[in-house]
């Protein structure tokens, strides 16, 4: 049987401290990524920064909404505001995230991409 390629997850260094980071310096009509694995699927989407809410603009609004969440997103950590501990976030769209979508994006939507994958439980 043929052995499967390993996964390497293209967001593999990006943790809350350094999303949080990074997240503080967008501003209106930036591009940030959602991430979401489901079933053994990882999908990112481009999404557009629309405003910021929250006491001190502690909060992320964008154009896209997380699956069982909605579009409002904690700029400290990425995590989704309606579900924080869900398996959607904001990612920093690096150069490896790029290529990601480019090689696995569906041709009907360039701003989009999923691969199924299976990572082995630890």
């Amino acid at each position: 049987m043929k052995e499967r390629e390993p996964f390497i997850d293209p967001c593999d260094g990006q943790t809350e401290k350094t999303i949080g980071a990074y997240l503080h310096t967008l501003k209106e009509g930036d591009t940030v990524i959602i991430r979401r694995t489901f079933g053994g699927y990882l999908h990112f989407q481009k999404a557009t920064v629309w405003s910021f809410a929250g006491r001190g603009d502690s909060m992320i609004r964008t154009n896209f909404e997380a699956v069982g969440g909605n579009n409002v997103w904690h700029k400290k950590s990425g995590r989704n505001n309606k579900a924080p501990h869900g398996q959607t976030q904001l990612v920093e769209l690096t150069p490896t995230v790029q290529a990601y979508m480019v090689q696995w994006g569906e041709h009907t939507d360039p701003n989009s991409s999923y691969r199924y994958i299976h990572i082995p439980k630890e």
